[in-house]
């Protein structure tokens, strides 16, 4: 139980150094993206600009995507190891409560 809750420590200091990448990669994607906005005034349709964007910051958006996901995979590793974690102590109080039951072999 010990090792479960580090690893859920250690999780969870994973998890805020994701939240922060994840922080970085969209504050660049927006800046990226309104630069190239601002580039692309005047030039042509509407759907012309949208693809100049677009084409501007793919790399920008897929380290955003990227660090997103991986965000989110963190998330739910925290999530098992939560429920890991509550299963081995809801295992650990049922042992307790049947070693100390009457004419219980556990305690003796």
């Amino acid at each position: 139980m010990q090792q479960r809750s580090q690893d859920l420590d250690a999780a969870s200091r994973d998890t805020r150094k994701l939240a922060t990448r994840y922080a970085e990669a969209r504050q660049e994607f927006r800046v990226a993206q309104a630069r190239a906005v601002l580039r692309s005034v005047g030039q042509g349709s509407v759907k012309d600009r949208e693809a100049r964007v677009t084409l501007a910051v793919v790399d920008e958006q897929f380290e955003m995507d990227l660090a997103e996901q991986e965000l989110k995979a963190a998330r739910d590793h925290i999530g098992t190891l939560r429920a890991q974690l509550s299963a081995d102590q809801s295992i650990g109080a049922w042992l307790r409560a049947e070693a100390s039951l009457p004419g219980s072999t556990w305690g003796a």
